[in-house]
């Protein structure tokens, strides 16, 4: 390969390089789009998880009775594109997960008959959940150079 044809190459690399990052940015700007859009189409709600009744002390997580009920009931919630994120504490104290709903009577549904509350290894505190549209105030607000 010659001096030229390699510089040809590098040249054309690199404008290939900046296409990618003008297509991931442009990709990413839809997906935020998307995002605020969806947060303004239905409520969102955010549920907290605390060691219930019948919680087995000494025992992780995981290996309380009904986690892998409550877990596949999530990932339901999941594969229907209504749960936003949801995990549990590092210290096995609870978890919390972020979802939509309807309205709140279905979003107090959804967790009333989560296997890990029915069986009485969590008790929740559900809350509806007024999300900031970051990007758009961010947008905004640099644009006024703020």
């Amino acid at each position: 390969m010659t001096f030229e044809d390699r510089r040809r190459f590098i040249g054309m690399s690199l404008a290939a390089a900046s296409c990618g990052f003008a297509m991931n940015a442009t990709a990413q700007s839809e997906r935020a789009s998307a995002s605020a859009a969806s947060v303004a189409a239905r409520p969102t709600y955010l549920v907290m998880y605390w060691h219930g009744p019948r919680w087995v002390v000494g025992k992780p997580m995981v290996k309380q009775q009904g986690m892998r009920e409550h877990f596949l009931y999530y990932l339901a919630l999941y594969r229907k594109g209504q749960l936003r994120s949801g995990g549990g504490f590092t210290d096995d104290s609870g978890g919390a997960a972020m979802f939509e709903a309807d309205d709140d009577d279905a979003a107090a549904a959804f967790i009333a008959t989560d296997p890990a509350v029915v069986s009485g290894v969590f008790r929740y505190e559900l809350k509806r959940w007024r999300q900031n549209p970051w990007a758009d105030i961010s947008k905004a607000r640099a644009a006024r150079g703020e």
